[in-house]
C-alpha cells in the first residue's frame, strides 16, 4: 500500500478534472455517494474511495474513464492529495444542530453490518461499562439525556473535524447541505461541475444524476428513499430543540455556529419553545 501511495503522490491530474469529494458524518455522505456513483455510471467517469490508493491509481491511469471523483467520507483529504496537482476538492458541511439530531437518530437505530462505516458504535467499551456506544445511548432515560450524550461524544468529534477544515485552500468548492437540499433545479450542482472544467454536455448529465438521486427528485417517494433517512426536513432543530437544551448547546458549540456562519449571535435561542 505504501508503494501505491508513493506512485499516486507522484501523479499530476490531467484534463478532464479530478476531484476529491469530502463529507463529514451526517452531512449528506450517503446522498453524495449515490450521486457520484450515478455520475460515474452515466458519464464514464472514474470513481474511487480516496483512501484506497491502489484503486485511486487504477482510476487515474485508466484509459477507459474520463476524469475521476475520489470520495472521502472521513472529513479529510488523504496524505497523497497535495501530489495531485490541479485536483479540485468538493466539500460539504451542515448546520451542526441538525448533524446532532441526524446522528442521534441514526445511532439509536443503526443495524451493524461488516461493511458499515459506523460498525464501531457496536463494539463494547470499557468507558461504557462494557456496553457499546449504541447500547449506552439506548440505556439513557429519555431523549434529552440521549441528546446530551451524543453531543458530548460523536457530535463533538464531527464539529471539531469541520472546524479544522482548511476553507481557504485553492481549487475548493464549498457546499452547504441546506443549499443543496434546496437546489431543486440542479443549478447549483451544475455550476460547481462547470467550475471544475467539465464540458457543458457532461455537466447536464451530471445535473440529471444529481436530481435523480435526491430526495426532492426521483427519491422524493419515501419508498425509494435510502433506509438511513429519518426525516425529509432540511432543518429540524427549531422543532426538536427545547430552550433548555438550546442553552446547553449554545454554551458548548455556539462558537462553531458563528465560525461556520450559521448564526451571528445567541439570538437563535429565542426561536425555541
Amino acid at each position: 500500500m505504501k508503494s501505491s501511495q508513493v506512485r499516486v503522490q507522484a501523479m499530476s491530474t490531467r484534463r478532464p478534472p479530478v476531484c476529491f469529494v469530502v463529507t463529514h458524518h451526517k452531512t449528506g455522505t450517503v446522498w453524495m455517494r449515490r450521486v457520484f456513483q450515478r455520475i460515474a455510471k452515466d458519464c464514464g467517469i472514474g470513481l474511487a474511495n480516496a483512501f484506497n490508493p491502489s484503486r485511486v491509481e487504477q482510476v487515474l491511469t485508466s484509459r477507459t474513464t474520463t476524469g475521476a471523483f475520489l470520495v472521502s467520507t472521513a472529513g479529510k483529504l488523504p496524505d497523497y492529495a497535495p501530489g495531485l496537482q490541479g485536483a479540485w476538492t468538493l466539500h460539504l458541511i451542515r448546520d451542526p444542530r441538525d448533524i446532532l439530531l441526524s446522528g442521534l437518530h441514526y445511532h439509536l437505530r443503526h443495524v451493524p453490518t461488516d461493511r458499515s462505516p459506523e460498525r464501531a458504535i457496536h463494539r463494547p467499551r470499557e468507558s461504557f461499562d462494557g456496553m457499546s456506544y449504541q447500547q449506552k445511548l439506548r440505556s439513557l432515560p429519555g431523549l434529552r439525556h440521549q441528546m446530551l450524550f451524543e453531543m458530548r461524544h460523536r457530535h463533538a468529534l464531527t464539529v471539531r473535524e469541520i472546524l479544522g477544515w482548511d476553507y481557504d485552500a485553492p481549487r475548493r468548492i464549498e457546499w452547504r447541505y441546506e443549499a443543496m437540499m434546496q437546489d431543486r433545479t440542479g443549478q447549483l450542482f451544475h455550476e460547481g461541475m462547470r467550475r471544475m472544467g467539465w464540458p457543458e454536455p457532461v455537466c447536464d448529465l451530471m445535473r440529471q444524476a444529481f436530481l435523480s438521486e435526491s430526495l426532492f427528485g426521483s427519491r422524493s417517494d419515501r419508498s425509494a428513499a435510502p433506509s438511513h433517512v429519518t426525516s425529509g426536513k432540511v432543518t429540524r432543530w427549531p422543532d426538536e430543540f427545547t430552550r433548555a437544551f438550546g442553552e446547553i448547546y449554545e454554551d458548548a458549540f455556539g462558537h462553531a455556529l458563528r465560525q461556520l456562519a450559521y448564526e451571528t449571535d445567541a439570538a437563535w435561542l429565542d426561536r425555541l419553545a
